[in-house]
């Protein structure tokens, strides 16, 4: 009703953003049709209720769209076969997450659509690579992130029949690997996602560095086998470098780092997390040579000091998102940060258990635009410092406080509540001074915070509370206790990458939302970004910082 209301009151609508609206379903796709013809951006992402009938619907009445998400929604092949037939301006297509859709019905968007120019197919279990390479459109971005029909020979298929191509996720592909990358012909590439991939090697990421001297992002997530000849190749061949994701790449050291900073000064966002070999002396480099650094994320990687973050904080003054899960910093870091990066909106300290009440209080006075914040697991930590926090920094949208077993109470949880009405998660696993009052609080407040798995979270394992209820229309819940190990998020962070999105699409990583806030998923207050839906990596959104409270996955 309320989108057959828009409609009709505007009727030059040009672009509609559905996003996330559980409550949409076909009838809304009619009345866009009916009302809004000129319709050209449409974003239903997630909106399960919509199905083949809604779809065809739309495609009829609204043939001037050039860019459709349906991502997750209830659609298959015949969707597809109508809007191939209907849109033929149509310029970028989102299908992430829509199981019942295969190569029939990708094949008939790629040879139809010949504008087509951005394409993400991530989670499409049923689409190979074969679907994409067989038609007319000439890609410049595409996800085919956890497709699992991919293969080194249908990556080649693209390869030649989308030479043009700019971006190309193949994360979670595990038939892909070195081999397909010997003969790669996309020189034009500016990003590039093999993470998960099959058995990339140092071979593989060398022939990608001398062949795509454009390349600006790129994520080698999850390779115990790269080392830090990787790192020399990239900082030869790519010198235009501003993203690159090492996650999990134990074998990298502060040496390939060091040559990278020295060679790539446009570096904007590095992750390093579980690369035990990066230390402090590597973010000295990065703090001389890497002035527009925006997104760093140091979770359990070597050890990481003060005397470095404090270097970083005066010669980086750009940085918004920061991860120092597990790192040896105290309050001089906080101090730094207050003083030099007062832009700072997302920053991970789980576990750091040298910061104090009095270096969050510098922290909040300095920072108030933080929207997400982890302090999980910092014992010198009171409610004192709980409280001045939510009154500083109102904006807050993602709160961990995990582990804060004595030190959380219900006092503390009534200031956020007061202060933080933006908040959509918050986590008080082990916090066991927490009550059912302090809970209410906080969902009486801060209507946002949902289930486990919506929107937003509250989680409250193994605290002292037991509320489970439902209130203004939105789901609130507590997730109990089921055994004795903190429960784990599900479903793709997906990854705070600061990473752009895919030119022109809703971003590929922000799928479904976090369930519960646990593990090593990066920060995104806005809750835009997810990585693998597909693959059972967390997702990305109203999430905290990058958390320490579980290995990766």
């Amino acid at each position: 009703a309320q989108v057959h209301a828009a409609a009709s009151l505007n009727l030059d609508l040009t672009s509609l953003s559905l996003a996330q609206c559980d409550n949409v379903s076909d009838a809304a796709l009619t009345c866009l049709a009916e009302s809004a013809p000129d319709l050209h951006v449409l974003n239903a992402l997630g909106c399960r209720d919509i199905t083949n009938s809604g779809v065809r619907q739309l495609a009829q009445g609204c043939r001037e769209l050039t860019s459709l998400c349906l991502g997750w929604c209830d659609i298959s092949d015949n969707a597809l076969l109508v809007v191939s037939r209907q849109c033929a301006r149509l310029e970028n297509l989102d299908v992430s997450g829509c199981g019942r859709i295969s190569d029939a019905g990708v094949t008939a968007v790629v040879t139809g659509c010949k504008r087509l120019n951005a394409l993400c197919l991530e989670g499409c279990r049923e689409v190979s690579a074969w679907a994409v390479a067989s038609g007319t459109a000439q890609l410049r971005s595409l996800n085919m992130g956890g497709c699992t029909l991919v293969t080194d020979a249908g990556v080649g298929a693209i390869a030649a029949a989308h030479p043009q191509l700019q971006a190309l996720s193949l994360r979670l592909c595990r038939a892909v690997g070195d081999t397909r990358f010997l003969s790669m012909r996309c020189h034009t590439l500016t990003s590039l996602d093999i993470s998960r991939c099959g058995p990339v090697t140092d071979a593989g990421v060398s022939t990608v560095a001398a062949a795509c001297p454009d390349l600006r992002d790129i994520d080698l997530e999850g390779y115990a086998e790269i080392t830090d000849v990787s790192l020399y190749a990239l900082a030869q061949g790519c010198s235009l470098l501003e993203g690159l994701n090492l996650w999990v790449c134990s074998q990298v050291s502060d040496a390939g780092i060091q040559t990278i900073a020295a060679a790539c000064p446009n570096l904007r966002s590095l992750d390093v997390r579980l690369c035990s070999k990066v230390s402090g002396v590597a973010i000295m480099a990065i703090a001389k040579h890497c002035p527009q650094m925006r997104a760093l994320y140091l979770e359990r990687s070597g050890r990481i000091t003060d005397t470095a973050i404090v270097a970083l904080a005066h010669n980086c003054p750009h940085l918004h998102t920061l991860d120092l899960g597990w790192c040896d910093v105290s309050d001089a870091t906080l101090a730094a940060l207050a003083e030099h990066c007062r832009g700072l909106t997302c920053l991970n300290l789980g576990y750091c258990d040298a910061v104090t009440d009095t270096g969050l209080h510098m922290l909040s006075r300095g920072c108030r635009g933080l929207a997400s914040l982890d302090i999980g697991g910092c014992s010198r930590l009171s409610d004192a410092s709980l409280a001045f926090v939510a009154e500083v920094c109102p904006h807050l949208q993602s709160l961990d406080l995990g582990g804060c077993k004595l030190l959380i109470t219900d006092a503390g949880l009534r200031a956020v509540a007061r202060h933080c009405s933006a908040l959509r998660s918050i986590n008080l696993r082990f916090c066991e001074q927490v009550t059912d009052a302090g809970v209410q609080a906080v969902q009486a407040a801060c209507v946002n915070v949902q289930a486990a798995g919506d929107l937003g979270g509250l989680a409250a394992h193994h605290c002292r509370a037991r509320v489970h209820r439902q209130r203004h229309g939105v789901r609130s819940a507590l997730r109990l206790p089921v055994s004795g190990s903190p429960l784990s998020t599900v479903s793709d962070h997906g990854r705070a990458n600061v990473r752009l999105p895919t030119p022109g699409l809703v971003d590929s990583r922000s799928r479904t939302a976090p369930r519960l806030f646990a593990g090593s998923e990066r920060c995104d207050p806005a809750g835009a970004r997810s990585r693998d839906a597909a693959g059972g990596r967390p997702t990305g959104g109203a999430n905290t910082c990058p958390s320490a409270r579980r290995p990766a996955s």
